[in-house]
């Protein structure tokens, strides 16, 4: 009797895992940090990673992109004008597509990242000369 106790306990552990409910890869929470808004459901969490999803195959750009780490890992890869290129791509479409999404009352316009970057003497990148005026 246990022979068939354990069998009917490991079917049933099988038949759990195919009725798993999906979840996002990316988190509320980072999606708010990447849109800059107050409020984000599961459905824009859905929409920001399909965005990153058709971001990385259209570009060839990296798959790791497409985690929860999608904010700090534009560091790792690109410089400032990509990653800020990116970020107001990925903010304004996300707007479009949710135009009822309050933002955030401080808008982050990255300003601050030039200047953190020619500060940091690990950072061996050219900002060009648009940026400065920030």
């Amino acid at each position: 009797m246990k022979k068939e106790d354990k069998e009917s306990k490991e079917k049933a552990k099988e038949q759990a895992l195919l009725f798993k409910k999906a979840r996002p890869v990316l988190s509320k929470s980072s999606v708010k940090r990447i849109v800059l808004v107050k409020q984000v459901d599961e459905a824009g969490c859905y929409w920001m990673e399909n965005w990153i999803e058709q971001l990385v195959r259209g570009h060839s750009y990296p798959p790791q992109l497409k985690s929860d780490d999608f904010y700090s890992l534009l560091g790792r890869y690109f410089d400032s004008t990509t990653i800020l290129s990116v970020l107001e791509r990925a903010r304004a479409d996300y707007r479009r597509a949710f135009p009822m999404a309050d933002p955030e009352e401080e808008v982050d316009d990255l300003s601050w990242l030039v200047a953190t970057l020619r500060s940091d003497p690990h950072a061996m990148i050219d900002i060009p000369t648009n940026y400065l005026s920030v």
